[in-house]
């Protein structure tokens, strides 16, 4: 298994799952997802902005604090029924922040 340092250039040769992905430091994840993720959904919840991104065969929702310009949290599932939220529709889809 990959340390955290280098898990970025080894992403290749380790297969890629949520576990896995939770193992990646915070600039690995929000790089990987800008890379390779495809937004699903964005919406409001208080003071966050949840992205929802489908990543290989998992799901990740992406807690963004706009006033601390922070990520707070990468949710991660796999289960499709979880998809079954009541989201904000937005028309652009934008990305998330850097």
């Amino acid at each position: 298994m990959a340390t955290k340092e280098n898990a970025y250039s080894s992403l290749k040769k380790e297969p890629m799952n949520r576990h896995y992905f939770k193992t990646l430091n915070q600039n690995q994840q929000v790089r990987l997802l800008k890379i390779h993720g495809r937004i699903l959904h964005r919406r409001l919840k208080g003071k966050y902005k949840i992205y929802l991104y489908e990543f290989k065969n998992f799901y990740i929702e992406v807690w963004y604090d706009e006033m601390k310009n922070s990520f707070d949290d990468f949710v991660t599932f796999k289960d499709r029924v979880l998809l079954n939220y009541e989201f904000n529709m937005v028309s652009d889809q934008g990305d998330m922040p850097n």
